[in-house]
């Protein structure tokens, strides 16, 4: 079957779906057809296919977005491919490797990132530093551009890199679902599973999770990233992720978890010594001890029954640390008053070491999610863990709520 390419970008082999044609040249993107297809009907958005002809279908109704997830992949294909009819898994780029020869390079690239050196990515895919620095120098000289610079010791993204390794992230990703789901394998959960949470809500709910989780499945295991910033779930890699925040309109799927509040807190003992706290203003008169994400030298509060207006107050602090266990600690041993979320404090107001105090003047809670990018849950490993983790988190943070909302 002779091939020609439309504006689109792809090749056009007969067959439409919501009116992009799509390349089939060789086994591998046929495959990749497949995956859309078969993927699809499973969402219940496309007509018919009949792969008994070569894989001529008839025309597909479903709306081009949510085509756009695997586009990327395709674009590639076409791309490397080029006008002539050729095989996707064994026909050469210019320099003599094949379409696999690079996918597996971006493969090598995305892991030197993760382990954060040439030598850690070799470590880890059991091949030579040599052998990773070839395969990435291969990218490069396919960009035309370097993606990373390089010492002796650590490596760093250019910026054609950071651009780069987004979409490599995206096509390894696509490949994976890809694989996963043609070839049936939706009740078997394997490969890496990488999640990320805020450190202390990762120490306290999602690592206690992944422990049980890894134990019942074999077959994945599984990177946890702690960080005090929201992460690109996407441009990172991220499968799932644990977010205490109002989210943002995006295409990542949500599912909420629980809620948590903003409380200011101190120990009994100190609240004792010190003039009482009845509104915002008399945190003049006292102690502070700031955690880093929660306001350094000034604390916000809404407008409440006694304040008409939004209040913000400043101070000096007399401790600022950058971990929750810090400022526990400091505001349990009676040296101050502390703000944090009701979770990181439940504890010890269970245990009355600490006391939640201005509970009139408090911020909204704050929604906890699990997050995923669109498309992520078909991957089994996926799947399992948020069916696994949803009523787990559920359960921990209503327990919290009661402790915290009696106080």
């Amino acid at each position: 079957m002779q091939e020609h390419f439309t504006d689109d970008g792809y090749s056009s082999a007969g067959d439409v779906l919501g009116g992009v044609t799509l390349a089939r040249s060789g086994a591998e993107l046929f495959q990749t057809y497949r995956f859309v297809v078969e993927h699809e009907m499973a969402r219940g958005g496309l007509v018919e296919v009949s792969p008994a002809t070569g894989g001529a279908s008839r025309p597909f109704v479903r709306l081009r977005d949510l085509l756009l997830r695997v586009r990327r992949f395709v674009d590639f294909l076409v791309e490397t491919l080029g006008s002539a009819p050729r095989d996707a898994v064994t026909s050469s780029l210019p320099n003599g490797l094949t379409v696999m020869d690079r996918i597996d390079a971006m493969k090598v690239f995305v892991t030197a990132l993760d382990e954060g050196s040439l030598a850690a990515a070799g470590r880890r895919l059991g091949r030579s530093a040599a052998a990773v620095s070839r395969a990435i120098a291969f990218l490069e000289a396919h960009v035309g551009m370097a993606l990373l610079h390089r010492t002796t010791r650590t490596i760093k993204l250019s910026e054609a890199g950071e651009r780069y390794a987004a979409s490599c992230r995206q096509i390894l990703t696509d490949l994976e679902e890809a694989d996963l789901i043609i070839a049936g394998e939706r009740a078997a959960p394997r490969g890496t599973l990488t999640l990320t949470a805020p450190v202390a809500a990762g120490q306290d709910f999602l690592r206690p999770l992944l422990d049980e989780f890894v134990d019942l499945y074999p077959d994945v295991t599984a990177r946890l990233y702690l960080l005090d910033r929201p992460a690109n779930l996407i441009d990172e890699g991220i499968d799932v992720a644990l977010r205490i925040a109002h989210l943002a309109d995006s295409t990542l799927i949500a599912t909420p978890v629980g809620e948590v509040r903003r409380v200011v807190a101190a120990a009994p003992g100190y609240l004792a010594k010190y003039p009482r706290l009845k509104e915002p203003a008399d945190l003049a008169q006292h102690r502070i001890i700031s955690m880093t994400h929660f306001g350094v030298d000034s604390w916000s509060f809404p407008a409440s029954n006694n304040s008409a207006a939004p209040q913000t107050v400043h101070f000096t602090p007399r401790l600022i640390v950058n971990s929750v266990q810090g400022a526990v600690a400091s505001a349990v041993d009676g040296y101050g008053v502390t703000r944090l979320f009701s979770y990181h404090v439940a504890e010890q107001v269970r245990e009355a070491s600490l006391k939640i105090v201005l509970t009139s003047y408090e911020q909204a809670p704050l929604p906890v999610h699990l997050l995923t990018p669109q498309g992520r849950l078909a991957v089994p490993k996926v799947r399992a863990f948020v069916d696994f983790a949803v009523p787990r988190p559920r359960a921990r943070f209503s327990a919290l709520k009661a402790i915290t909302d009696a106080d």
